[in-house]
């Protein structure tokens, strides 16, 4: 699996056919499950692409861990004796994080959480010296981030924007 959105792939393999439906809330929830239902048990691999930026990538087959080589910009790979009912779930941990616009401005940069991109409608420097977890703090269940202090104000996901709201992507670090 490549991309963690609710999806249903169905394939056939020689004699037995397997159908996986993946559900998932992500980004708003780290993690996504995949119910995987093959005609027969069956010997096979699922792989999961590993983001460049989760860390700490783990999967849980049956609600059990299971140990998987996962390196971020990677794929993890899963390969057992499939059967209908299992269930798969992978967590994908975000973590807030500063990326640059460029290498020749190292100081203009976006603020992410995972793979989102994290605006707000007002302009603001950011302190050089602090991580962007010391100064961002989540709220509630969604992706929406409040500042430590109150002269950065919130942080919401881009893609939450309606058409026509202004907004601030890139801040320069003092």
């Amino acid at each position: 699996m490549n991309l963690f959105v609710p999806s249903e792939a169905k394939w056939t393999r020689g004699r037995y056919t397997v159908t996986v439906v993946q559900t998932s809330d992500f980004p708003e929830a780290a993690h996504t499950q995949l119910d995987v239902t093959p005609s027969e048990p069956a010997t096979f691999d699922i792989s999961f692409r590993v983001p460049g930026w989760c860390s700490e990538f783990s999967a849980e087959v049956n609600e059990q861990p299971v140990a998987v080589a996962a390196k971020p910009g990677t794929w993890a790979r899963i390969r057992r004796r499939w059967q209908a009912g299992d269930q798969v779930k992978v967590r994908l941990p975000m973590q807030l994080r500063y990326a640059a616009v460029d290498q020749q401005h190292p100081g203009r940069v976006a603020i992410l959480y995972g793979p989102v991109v994290l605006v707000r409608a007002e302009r603001a420097r950011l302190p050089a010296e602090k991580e962007v977890s010391d100064l961002l703090a989540r709220r509630g269940p969604g992706l929406e981030f409040h500042a430590r202090s109150t002269s950065l104000s919130r942080f919401t996901p881009f893609y939450k924007l309606a058409f026509g709201d202004l907004y601030e992507m890139y801040f320069d670090r003092e």
